[in-house]
């Protein structure tokens, strides 16, 4: 059996010298990982928490007045959530690996930096 070597860095030593390099260069890459990463937990605590909330309704035979609020309440948040998380993978460059995104995952083509060669003098 051949024995696997181990790694040079830990998981820990990897994400602490991640966020020291964007502490020191960009601090707002960090806010924007958060916002990110409490977005996608929201939309997804939202959708894991509306079925279960709307059988609750239906079982315990509530007025259809509430069953709707409740499903317009859930359906809000979610798009309410969807929003903010598309407004952020746009304003902060992130290819966006969330199912609900639809921002591109390709960046524009930057145009040719100019070389003496192709520039053209107005002599």
């Amino acid at each position: 059996m051949k024995q696997t070597e181990k790694p040079r860095y830990t998981v820990r030593q990897n994400v602490r010298c991640m966020l020291r390099l964007a502490w020191k260069r960009e601090k707002s890459v960090i806010w924007l990982c958060l916002g990110f990463a409490a977005l996608s937990l929201g939309i997804n605590l939202a959708q894991l928490y509306i079925a279960p909330e709307v059988l609750q309704r239906v079982e315990q035979k509530a007025p259809l007045g509430e069953l709707l609020g409740v499903i317009a309440a859930f359906s809000l948040a979610l798009v309410l959530l969807s929003g903010l998380l598309e407004y952020v993978n746009l304003n902060s460059g992130f290819v966006s690996a969330h199912p609900l995104s639809t921002t591109s995952t390709t960046k524009p083509a930057r145009p040719p930096t100019p070389t003496p060669a192709t520039r053209t003098s107005s002599s």
